[in-house]
């Protein structure tokens, strides 16, 4: 069909190392740092590593 794709799965994310082990509640949990920029963008603070 036009709007499908075929393929074989070669990888899974897992193997691929791009998820960072951080759960979404604890960078909600770390709060905002500072009051958005002009485009509405607020900088998240880093974790500590």
């Amino acid at each position: 069909l036009p709007n499908s794709l075929r393929g074989e799965l070669i990888r899974e994310e897992a193997d691929m190392g791009l998820r960072i082990d951080t759960a979404p509640e604890t960078i909600l949990q770390r709060g905002k740092s500072s009051e958005p920029d002009d485009l509405g963008v607020v900088q998240m603070p880093r974790q500590a590593s």
